[in-house]
């Protein structure tokens, strides 16, 4: 013989039902629209992927060559740095670094105590590609964020490196640290910087 169901548990049942389903379903939305968008290797970046087959330029000896960039970050809030790239000019084999560094100035002046971010790439490249397309592969790491504004920096070795550029864009600052190229420095200091007018450089650092 089957035993009666309550009223009152059945009433309870058809209410708790419903209402755990709408509130799975408002979960789920605000989860999905909270998380962050991943960032592409393929489209964000730090610098600049131009054909710059127009000029080329050499390092100097222990010399940061940094310029400001605006992240490119169409399809994230924030990301990792990835691999740098560089425009290399000339057929032989040569080394060069590179590192991100933070921008207080947001685009509109020279370092100013600025913080590197991750570690700085040894990159050696030994074919001449006007497009950045150099790399060793590996992450810098370290975090950016969207729109922000970063320095870009390309640090000489002694034996020196040629690349990629063009006579128009961004001011590129230049400043000497003494063995700066063995150990890259942590900190760009506000004082002493050179101008070296519009010189946009053929390279770049990915955000993924």
């Amino acid at each position: 013989m089957m035993k009666k169901i309550p009223l009152i548990l059945v009433c309870l049942c058809l209410f708790a039902s419903p209402v755990y389903a709408l509130s799975a379903a408002i979960q789920a939305v605000v989860g999905a629209s909270s998380a962050p968008a991943g960032c592409s290797a393929s489209t964000d970046y730090v610098g600049d992927k131009s054909d710059l087959s127009a000029g080329t330029t050499a390092t100097s000896p222990d010399v940061y060559f940094c310029i400001s960039y605006q992240a490119i970050t169409s399809s994230c809030s924030s990301g990792t740095l990835g691999a740098a790239y560089i425009a290399h000019h000339l057929d032989s084999t040569q080394s060069v670094k590179m590192a991100v560094y933070t921008d207080s100035t947001s685009g509109t002046g020279a370092p100013n105590g600025e913080s590197r971010i991750g570690d700085a790439a040894s990159l050696t490249c030994s074919t001449d590609t006007p497009t950045p397309t150099c790399t060793n592969g590996s992450d810098l790491g370290g975090t950016v964020d969207k729109d922000a504004y970063y320095f870009l920096c390309i640090i000489g070795t002694t034996a020196g490196f040629d690349y990629h550029r063009v006579t128009t864009g961004r001011t590129v600052y230049y400043k000497g640290f003494t063995g700066g190229y063995a150990t890259p420095v942590d900190t760009l200091t506000a004082t002493g910087w050179s101008d070296g007018g519009t010189r946009d450089r053929g390279a770049y650092v990915e955000i993924k």
